[in-house]
């Protein structure tokens, strides 16, 4: 469910990832997801976020507006590796 439109890469060698903290009363909607689901798209409360699974929870990254949190999700989606994968 992603934009169609390309994004440029984003350099995600120094995204900071931190604890994803509920800022509504509402579980976040999940607009777009990876392969293996090692990524997702969020939403919440008016921002979009990139969120990875950790440990009990989630992390996030890339708060902020559709354009900003899409261009993270797309990048590093399109870096992902899933183990899932067959390499031949």
């Amino acid at each position: 469910m992603t934009d169609s439109r390309q994004h440029a890469p984003v350099d995600t060698a120094n995204l900071v990832w931190i604890p994803h903290v509920p800022r509504t009363a509402t579980e976040p909607r999940v607009r777009d997801t990876s392969c293996c689901g090692a990524f997702e798209l969020g939403a919440e409360g008016g921002q979009y976020f990139v969120m990875r699974r950790a440990g009990d929870g989630y992390e996030e990254t890339g708060r902020g507006t559709y354009a900003h949190a899409s261009a993270i999700y797309t990048t590093l989606a399109s870096q992902h590796r899933c183990s899932r994968q067959r390499t031949f």
